[in-house]
């Protein structure tokens, strides 16, 4: 539940050719003000939720999985790709007027409240919430609003391409774990999904609409407001259009490196444990 909840939350927080090119220090400031930082470092930690929930599975597959994928998606590298991306589709102009949203107060009680996700009791309402099918205090126009938000923000399409990109992910690492000489490739095991996508679409979108409905509780409908209305407006859906187009490409070009990672872990556990140094032993001292 807790992976799940971490995927669906990506969804929500996410000029010219002559336009100037923004800086790394301009593209980082925008991760971490827009909260994607934060969720970049909490990649790792999801992944080993992840595994300790297959029960199935003894630690014995689990553990160089998990380590393998936690190697693969590590935040530094997924920050620095994702800042070369929104760098390459993102021009300063945009940028500029997109922050004037993201350093405003509105916007930072939004991404506090999104913060709430880590919060057990938090999650525990979340997740009744997801089995009841609704939650207490969600006007029809509150849920509105959300909806709103989604579809401006391409909040479920962002969110089924992180299940997705996840999913792909982890039957990768774990074909190559069982099977490394007839194993799927990362492109393969994810095409093999493309015809599921509509089929987990509404499913998606209901449970984020559930999610965002308890995270968002502290909000204030104008705060929610000012936030459908950036979503709409030219800078600030270029910008989540990069964000998650960035995010998207980042997490896909890492996962290429799964079989690589795998082989590592492989090589690292076959390695014979190193040789403890024998003492001599003891001599008793004879009493005088």
């Amino acid at each position: 539940m807790r992976f799940l909840l971490f995927i669906l939350t990506f969804g929500w927080s996410l000029a010219t050719a002559q336009a100037a090119t923004p800086t790394d220090a301009d593209v980082d400031t925008l991760l971490r003000t827009s909260g994607m930082q934060a969720q970049l470092n909490q990649i790792p930690n999801a992944l080993r939720t992840a595994g300790q929930q297959q029960g199935g599975l003894g630690a014995g597959l689990i553990k160089p999985l998990v380590d393998a994928l936690s190697t693969v998606f590590n935040p530094q590298e997924l920050q620095r790709m994702m800042r070369a991306e929104v760098i390459r589709q993102l021009d300063t102009d945009t940028l500029v007027e997109a922050m004037k949203w993201f350093n405003s107060a509105d916007a930072q009680s939004i991404l506090a409240a999104e913060q709430r996700l880590f919060d057990p009791a938090v999650m525990d309402k979340i997740a009744a919430a997801m089995e009841s099918g609704t939650t207490p205090g969600l006007t029809p126009a509150r849920q509105q609003l959300l909806l709103e938000i989604d579809q401006a923000a391409g909040a479920t399409e962002a969110a089924l391409d992180m299940m997705m990109n996840m999913q792909a992910a982890f039957l990768t690492a774990f074909s190559h774990l069982l099977m490394p000489d007839q194993a799927n490739e990362f492109s393969a095991t994810l095409e093999s999904f493309a015809g599921t996508r509509s089929q987990y679409r509404k499913l998606v979108q209901e449970q984020l609409l559930l999610q965002q409905a308890v995270l968002m509780e502290p909000v204030t409908d104008e705060a929610l407001q000012k936030l459908r209305d950036f979503a709409r407006s030219d800078a600030g859906h270029k910008t989540l259009v990069a964000l998650n187009n960035a995010l998207n490409t980042t997490l896909r070009t890492l996962a290429d490196r799964i079989p690589d990672a795998m082989i590592q872990e492989e090589n690292a556990r076959s390695q014979p444990a190193p040789a403890q140094e024998s003492k001599p032993a003891a001599t008793a001292t004879p009493p005088t």
